[in-house]
């Protein structure tokens, strides 16, 4: 289901482009990471499920929304 789907996601780190000359803006040993990189934590809670006890996907697509609103809202 859309647990085991997340539940080995890392974060993505890419390398940074040494001719742009900018230093990474992340802490010392962390990699270059996207400006536009969102991650995002939710706690599921009863009110957030269905019936049967499993997420709604109307709530999910809720939060991935938002998230992808912040992610284009800290692009500009």
């Amino acid at each position: 289901g859309f647990a085991s789907m997340f539940s080995n996601r890392t974060s993505r780190k890419s390398i940074s482009h040494p001719e742009s000359g900018d230093p990474p803006t992340m802490a010392e040993g962390e990699g270059y990471r996207n400006p536009t990189e969102v991650q995002m934590s939710q706690l599921v809670l009863p009110c957030h499920t269905n019936h049967r006890g499993e997420l709604s996907i109307g709530q999910l697509l809720k939060w991935i929304d938002t998230t992808a609103c912040l992610s284009v809202s800290a692009k500009w």
